[in-house]
């Protein structure tokens, strides 16, 4: 699989001089999926009527891109399947996360069983216990200082 980098200013670049439905299919992704890659990135994007208002002549006000503190590569997969490329748009965190497993996997070991857990565990423990007994189910977690959704 090959890999392109887009920076968050061609991102922005990009979101208003097409819409997002467009690009979104010009990469193969989900248009909701670039608006929430937008969000993280802090990126604005056009307002509601905005390409409508561009298409009639109309006087448009473009929001500048502010300062980030964060990553500003976006990484582009690029999968080829029976000959045509399918661009997919991966997001900061998938990034990183694809970063850490590449440089640290074979040295990222986590133990089966916890040696030092913290005290919330202990005691979300217990209380799991607690339910087990009383035969209660686990969907009914209403424990009052942690809350664990698996």
């Amino acid at each position: 699989m090959d890999k392109k980098q887009i920076t968050r200013e061609e991102l922005y670049r990009l979101v208003w001089v097409e819409p997002i439905s467009s690009i979104a299919k010009r990469y193969s992704v989900k248009d909701w999926r670039l608006r929430k890659i937008c969000s993280q990135l802090e990126i604005p994007l056009p307002p509601n009527g905005y390409w409508m208002k561009l298409q009639y002549g109309k006087d448009v006000n473009i929001t500048p891109l502010g300062k980030f503190d964060g990553t500003t590569l976006i990484s582009l997969d690029i999968v080829t399947k029976a000959g045509n490329e399918i661009i997919a748009l991966e997001s900061p965190l998938k990034a990183k996360i694809r970063e850490i497993t590449d440089t640290l996997g074979n040295l990222l070991i986590v133990p089966e069983r916890i040696s030092k857990p913290d005290p919330l565990i202990v005691e979300f423990k217990e209380y799991l216990a607690q339910l087990k007994e009383s035969k209660t189910p686990y969907l009914l977690n209403n424990h009052p200082r942690l809350t664990i959704n698996v």
